[in-house]
């Protein structure tokens, strides 16, 4: 069963090469952590570097599906699988969602976690949907994927903003402790809701091995420089490949192993 699935997703996510972007392995100008840009010389973004300083234990392994841009088509589908009015396109944009994150997990998996995973949880909206979050349910149209599935985090009532993380923003359900939990979120930008969510797991007693996004978002218009890094990055997407393969060691990623000089870990808020 789980063969057959996976050559259906394998079917589905054939005509998204043109909707996806692929994501570079962390180097000279790409975050260690979220695998989106940093000046030279910076091992990690600001928003990874600002937000893993606001929770007890963030995760060190995010693994972007693909790169894309606000009004991109895979934005349009991240968008509307959650929130289209017509439900028979909700139904239709969950499967191609579905289908992206069964392929990347069953070929990436072992890259991505080379631990494995227990159980797989989406981190949950904070937005006060009611019900299971749309990723879930994408996911859990997948057989091999569904019984993987847990509803290990609930909101908690600290409020995450935008580059504001906080280990109290979600609680455990039920028990977690000695579990490896991978965590899905559909949309990455500045971290703040995944890593508070795989704090708060650790905190709870469990493992998260990587959290595995949809969408990296770039924002190409924010200055000139990331424009120019969008711009030399972009690349077709690869379903083969994912950004842990043929990667530097991430401790020094992109830089020269004979340079002992400290290593500054994060930009610091200046002009561009």
């Amino acid at each position: 069963m789980a063969a057959a699935t996976v050559r259906r997703a394998v079917e589905t996510t054939g005509g998204l090469a043109g909707v996806c972007t692929r994501v570079p392995p962390a180097g000279p100008d790409v975050c260690r952590c979220c695998h989106g840009r940093t000046r030279p010389g910076f091992l990690l973004c600001f928003p990874c570097g600002s937000v893993r300083r606001q929770v007890w234990r963030p995760c060190d392994r995010v693994a972007p599906i693909s790169l894309y841009r606000r009004g991109d088509r895979l934005h349009v589908i991240l968008r509307r699988y959650k929130d289209d009015p017509d439900a028979g396109r909700r139904e239709w944009l969950s499967g191609q969602v579905g289908a992206l994150v069964s392929r990347f997990l069953w070929e990436h998996g072992s890259c991505v976690a080379p631990g494995g995973w227990d159980a797989v949880a989406v981190v949950p909206s904070t937005t006060g949907r009611s019900g299971a979050h749309p990723l879930a349910g994408a996911a859990g149209r997948v057989p091999w994927l569904a019984p993987q599935l847990v509803e290990a985090l609930r909101p908690a009532g600290a409020r995450l903003d935008h580059n504001a993380a906080d280990d109290r923003a979600f609680a455990a359900v039920g028990e977690v402790a000695g579990l490896r939990v991978l965590l899905l979120d559909d949309t990455y930008t500045t971290g703040a809701r995944a890593q508070s969510a795989a704090s708060a797991l650790a905190r709870a007693g469990a493992e998260v091995p990587a959290i595995v996004t949809v969408g990296r978002v770039v924002t190409p218009a924010a200055a000139p420089a990331v424009a120019r890094w969008w711009r030399s990055r972009r690349a077709v997407w690869d379903p083969t490949s994912c950004c842990f393969e043929d990667a530097p060691s991430p401790s020094r990623a992109g830089y020269d192993e004979s340079d002992t000089s400290p290593m500054r870990t994060c930009e610091l808020p200046s002009p561009r």
